[in-house]
């Protein structure tokens, strides 16, 4: 599997949320891209109407 720096959230109604170490960008609860926190550089969000949830801010 290729480690990935670079999230891309794109497309309409999409949702990105920390699960256990990874941020997942869901589409209607359906997992759509998932990235490991330690690998990551870059999120980018392109998409209209994208969620976040706010609790991976925390420490």
């Amino acid at each position: 599997m290729a480690i990935v720096t670079h999230l891309i959230v794109e497309g309409y109604g999409m949702f990105l949320a920390k699960h256990q170490g990874r941020l997942q960008v869901k589409q209607d609860k359906k997992v759509e891209q998932e990235a490991p926190l330690m690998h990551l550089e870059q999120v980018i969000i392109t998409g209209r109407a994208v969620g976040i949830s706010m609790l991976w801010w925390r420490k």
